[in-house]
């Protein structure tokens, strides 16, 4: 599985986290770059720390639940939209070989009572973490590696936010 805490511009940096028989982090920024470690991934799922969907509101119905958790930014702001925008199309050009997930870091650090990368050793995971680009990218895949084990809540009916439950 692959995590993605996703930069809306190729100027800054994107984390992934490839959790297959080990885990590996990486920091990139270009398109090219990202779909390159998706593709010599080993798993069959990706999940992108992005708004993964855009109707013209300023939230969906999965933004909306989630605020009663944790704050999260309307997607009309200008760097929301680039980062739907870029989230949207490297989505749906995985969607052709993957499933995938759209999730939140922030939320699932509050769902699995997550402050620092040393709590990350109670998951088996123990990292060299650069910055919090491949930190949250850690997280986005442990969320994955949730889902696929169904231990998670997914928040919205027609779009869906994915959050890790223990």
């Amino acid at each position: 599985m692959v995590g993605i805490d996703l930069a809306g511009s190729e100027k800054n940096i994107t984390g992934i986290c490839v959790m297959d028989h080990g885990m590996r982090t990486f920091s990139v920024r270009r398109d090219e770059e990202i779909i390159e470690l998706v593709e010599s991934a080993k798993g069959k799922i990706v999940a992108i720390d992005a708004p993964l969907s855009f109707h013209g509101e300023a939230f969906r119905d999965c933004d909306v639940e989630i605020r009663e958790h944790c704050r999260i930014m309307p997607l009309t702001l200008h760097g929301m939209r680039r980062l739907t925008e870029r989230g949207m199309r490297l989505a749906k050009l995985f969607r052709r070989k993957y499933e995938v997930i759209e999730v939140y870091p922030y939320a699932s650090k509050k769902f699995l009572d997550i402050k620092s990368e040393h709590d990350l050793k109670k998951f088996g995971i123990h990292a060299e973490i650069k910055n919090k680009d491949e930190f949250d990218a850690i997280i986005c895949a442990l969320t994955a590696k949730f889902y696929l084990e169904g231990k998670y809540k997914a928040f919205g009916n027609k779009d869906k936010i994915i959050v890790p439950i223990s």
